[in-house]
C-alpha cells in the first residue's frame, strides 16, 4: 500500500463520522414505513427485519432516540392487521 493511503486509513473513520455529523442523512419517514405483516409471517422475525431496516436507513440506534422509537412504534402499529391493532389498543400501559 502506498504511504499516503496508509496515513489516511488512520483517520478514515473519523473523517466519515465528521461528515455524517455535519451532513446527517435526510430521513423520509414515508420511505421507512414497513410492508404489512403477512398472515403467516413470524411477528418476531418481522420486527427484527424492520428494526434492521430502520437502523440501516437512519444510521442511528433507534432504541436510544425517543423520536425514532416513537416513529418506529407507529410504523409497526400501522403495518399490523386491524384486528390485532384494536386488541393492542385495549392493553393498558403497553408502550
Amino acid at each position: 500500500m502506498r504511504p499516503t493511503i496508509q496515513r489516511f486509513d488512520r483517520v478514515r473513520q473519523n473523517v466519515w463520522q465528521s461528515l455524517r455529523d455535519c451532513y446527517p442523512p435526510k430521513m423520509d419517514p414515508q420511505a421507512l414505513r414497513g410492508d404489512p405483516l403477512g398472515e403467516s409471517e413470524n411477528p418476531a422475525a418481522y420486527l427484527e427485519k424492520q428494526l434492521k431496516k430502520w437502523k440501516l436507513e437512519t444510521e442511528q440506534d433507534i432504541e436510544t432516540n425517543q423520536l425514532l422509537t416513537t416513529m418506529f412504534r407507529n410504523s409497526i402499529i400501522e403495518a399490523i392487521p386491524s384486528q390485532v391493532r384494536s386488541r393492542l389498543e385495549e392493553v393498558v400501559g403497553l408502550t
